[in-house]
């Protein structure tokens, strides 16, 4: 049977309207899905952005706590360690001035053997003794600025770092006669042998000391501090003299037991020991040159070069006279292959920049 026509219009007419209906169900449906997706986003968006704000939050606190810290550390640093390297830096100049006079006095024939010598055992001279005192203040600051480093964050000031630890070393080398004996031009070298005390007065340069064993450099180092209210100093060379002197006390008898050492010294007779000068001479070259430069604008990378003689230095070390270059290029380049050995930890760290606390 056929429809009417207005009964088919109506069916489409439902039809099309149940179909907007069911769509619009699903498009409301979907839109529900999308806003909640959106929802969802957004407060892991607003998460997100609370977690960061919160780390740079931390951040900046902890950057401005190291800031103050670093401030109050290097304030510190500077207050407890600037008085210290100051006289450090001029006890150097003198000890090397001292180093420079002796090549200088052993040209001129002042040193050595006999009466005339200003090193001679037959008496306890001014040069000798002023050479004892030169060579020892250094590394009795050194002791002082040790006991307050102790406490003190060094990787702070890299310069400061680097200062110490060629102090340090300076400390050390009067005590490696035999490491500086076996570099090439290997020095024959024997002051342990059973018949050395009879053997150094005709062979010297192989059967005289020439290095200081450490704990004895320890007690001369200890005899030159003086308590100063609840701290310590370094005594004044007229307290030394006194000292120096009076082998009766436990300070004058700490210094007498180095006194071999500079007694009749010259350098061709004791090369071991003048290759421990030019090492000497060396470290406190390179604290006066960095002591020099304004604070905080040193170029840490050259450390190496600060230790290393240059050849136009060299000469202010000749003892021969006549201007001859005396120490040889080999004995300076034992000098700086066990420099350059030893500071290599101290060297690597200046250019890396991993500079330890203490």
């Amino acid at each position: 049977m056929a429809l009417d026509v207005p009964v088919i219009a109506a069916l489409i007419t439902a039809g099309a309207s149940l179909t907007v209906a069911i769509l619009s169900m699903v498009s409301s449906s979907a839109s529900q899905k999308r806003l909640m997706l959106n929802q969802a986003e957004l407060q892991r968006y607003q998460r997100d952005l609370k977690r960061l704000q919160d780390e740079l939050d931390q951040k900046a606190a902890e950057r401005d706590a190291r800031r103050d810290y670093e401030y109050e550390a290097k304030k510190h640093l500077y207050h407890e360690c600037s008085p210290l390297l100051f006289q450090l830096s001029d006890q150097a100049a003198s000890a090397l001035e001292r180093i420079q006079g002796l090549a200088e006095s052993a040209a001129q024939g002042k040193l050595g053997a006999g009466p005339a010598s200003w090193l001679s055992a037959d008496r306890f001279r001014y040069y000798r003794a002023s050479t004892e005192y030169r060579l020892l203040a250094p590394l009795a600051t050194l002791k002082l600025l040790k006991q307050r480093l102790t406490k003190l964050d060094l990787s702070l000031d890299p310069e400061i770092y680097l200062l110490y630890s060629l102090a340090r070393q300076a400390g050390r080398v009067l005590s490696d006669d035999f490491t500086l004996a076996k570099l090439s031009p290997v020095c024959r070298y024997d002051p342990h042998d059973d018949d050395a005390r009879r053997l150094s007065k005709t062979d010297p340069a192989t059967y005289w000391q020439q290095g200081v064993p450490r704990g004895i450099l320890d007690n001369a180092i200890d005899a030159l501090l003086v308590k100063d209210g609840d701290g310590c100093r370094i005594m004044s060379f007229l307290e030394f003299e006194a000292v120096r002197h009076d082998e009766q006390s436990a300070a004058g008898l700490a210094l007498a037991r180095i006194g071999y050492l500079f007694k009749e010294f010259h350098p061709q007779q004791r090369p071991v020991l003048w290759r421990l000068l030019l090492a000497t001479a060396s470290i406190y070259r390179a604290i006066g040159l960095i002591s020099e430069r304004e604070h905080g604008r040193a170029p840490m990378g050259d450390a190496v070069r600060l230790l290393v003689l240059p050849q136009d230095e060299r000469a202010q070390f000749a003892w021969q006279g006549d201007g001859q270059q005396a120490a040889s290029a080999a004995d300076f380049e034992a000098v700086d292959s066990y420099l350059l050995r030893e500071l290599e930890k101290v060297i690597r760290r200046i250019h890396t920049g991993s500079v330890p606390s203490n």
